[in-house]
């Protein structure tokens, strides 16, 4: 620093003057553990290795490259059990992974009976971890099963995720809140309001707006599938 007064330096200066300040104090710190303690802790961060990446139905595509993405990113390869209501989407999402420039074998599908697929990739020693999006039941067996071998476990398991409404809420804004939340994905989702909690002096208005609401999807979804009828998709 120039010795500028306080108030004259800039937004970065200051940044970077506090970077300074906490990469002196953590070699202060280092030191002193390393003299006190007789000992240094290192964390390096490596590739676990094959991932076993389980995927719900519900968003076939974006479960997949939520779980596919990172592994990749960290050197793993992954092998993914696909829902068997939705494969085509797990094969398209490898195909265009080997367009995109991914080595062909980093990333793989398996398809067919969901829990003998399931058991061969928790009890396979090659498998270094599990990530699971679905139910809790099936999530608890996966858990007990990776066990055996020591995995490292991912779990995204299903909710019930209350709404809560107090009486200075804005009803508008929680009516919209509520319905978007509980009817996104025609209500497919494990983070959908499954509970409405509300104070009772608002029930009465609010009860209401979610009628009003759910009359007007549906009114909405009426049409769409007339229209979907008429035109045969």
């Amino acid at each position: 620093m120039r010795g500028e007064e306080l108030q004259v330096l800039s937004i970065e200066e200051l940044q970077e003057l506090e970077k300074t300040l906490e990469s002196g104090l953590m070699q202060i710190v280092e030191k002193k553990a390393e003299k006190i303690m007789s000992q240094i802790s290192v964390l390096q961060q490596k590739p676990v290795g094959v991932v076993g990446v389980i995927t719900p139905w519900n968003f076939p595509l974006a479960m997949i490259t939520r779980k596919v993405g990172p592994a990749l990113a960290s050197g793993c390869t992954v092998v993914i059990k696909p829902s068997e209501l939705t494969p085509l989407t797990a094969l398209a999402a490898t195909e265009l992974s080997i367009q995109a420039g991914i080595p062909p074998g980093a990333v793989n599908v398996v398809m067919g009976n969901a829990p003998e697929i399931g058991d061969t990739l928790v009890g396979s020693t090659k498998v270094r971890k599990i990530t699971f999006t679905g139910s809790t039941a099936v999530g608890k067996k996966l858990m007990a099963g990776a066990a055996s071998t020591v995995k490292r476990v991912s779990l995204e398991l299903g909710g019930n995720a209350p709404c809560i409404v107090f009486d200075d809420a804005d009803l508008d804004v929680a009516v919209k809140g509520a319905l978007g939340s509980k009817f996104r994905n025609s209500g497919q989702t494990c983070v959908c309001s499954n509970r409405i909690l509300v104070q009772e002096a608002s029930s009465g208005v609010l009860g209401d707006g979610l009628y009003k609401g759910s009359e007007e999807i549906n009114e909405i979804r009426v049409l769409w599938s007339t229209y979907f009828m008429d035109n045969h998709l």
